[in-house]
């Protein structure tokens, strides 16, 4: 079943602020890279959310909370999101070095 993805607000920011970032750290090629990259590995999550695991705060939060890592090394990120009837909801984009996220931060 294909869904419809919808990045919220906090997952834009989170996006944009890591691609600003790296675009002064790096360059903007690789920003670009790493934006498009993240933003074909979401598009996945249409068809195959329901594959990924449960994030290890979805307990405490209290939500159906999964999570798709994306990218490799020390530049590995989690993709957080929940799925309802029709939808993907990519809820934040996080570095795996961050802390946990509760609920407030969604």
């Amino acid at each position: 079943m294909s869904r419809s993805i919808d990045i919220r607000p906090k997952g834009r920011i989170d996006i944009w602020t890591r691609y600003r970032r790296l675009k002064q750290l790096d360059s903007k090629a690789s920003a670009e890279r790493w934006y498009s990259e993240l933003i074909r590995k979401i598009r996945t999550l249409a068809e195959d959310s329901r594959l990924w695991p449960e994030a290890d705060e979805a307990i405490d939060i209290g939500i159906d909370l999964r999570c798709m890592p994306y990218g490799r090394g020390r530049h590995k990120y989690r993709v957080l999101f929940t799925v309802d009837s029709g939808t993907v909801n990519v809820l934040r984009v996080r570095h795996t070095a961050q802390d946990a996220i509760s609920g407030e931060d969604l």
